[in-house]
């Protein structure tokens, strides 16, 4: 795959139970290091689709080792509440506006939980 290119493995979550778009989803994203930071959001819109319920979380994957190591992104999309929000990890991807960036990783529990 060319560089700056998606390298992008997109799987719904097993407790799902669905190999097609439900209606709450939970979709993880591996992402190419070298793609502009950027496009994550772009690639999340894209993963969700039209479902009215979704989380996406993106993993940088580990160049070379093929193990994700480091959760870079997290959209989450609650049509029903008027809810709908991404974040960057900012100590990958400094962000200017610091509501854009995740919490540390012991605070993100709320954030990251899925809702059903």
């Amino acid at each position: 795959m060319a560089p700056g290119r998606a390298a992008l493995l997109a799987r719904h979550d097993a407790a799902t139970g669905a190999s097609g778009p439900s209606e709450t989803a939970t979709i993880r994203l591996t992402f190419d290091p070298a793609l502009f930071p950027g496009r994550y959001a772009i690639q999340a819109l894209e993963a969700c689709g039209h479902r009215p319920t979704c989380l996406v979380l993106g993993w940088r994957g580990n160049t070379g080792s093929g193990s994700l190591d480091t959760l870079a992104f997290a959209y989450r999309r609650d049509r029903t509440n008027g809810g709908e929000g991404a974040w960057w990890d900012c100590t990958l991807t400094p962000r200017t506006d610091k509501a854009q960036c995740l919490p540390p990783p012991e605070q993100r529990a709320g954030l990251l939980a899925e809702r059903r």
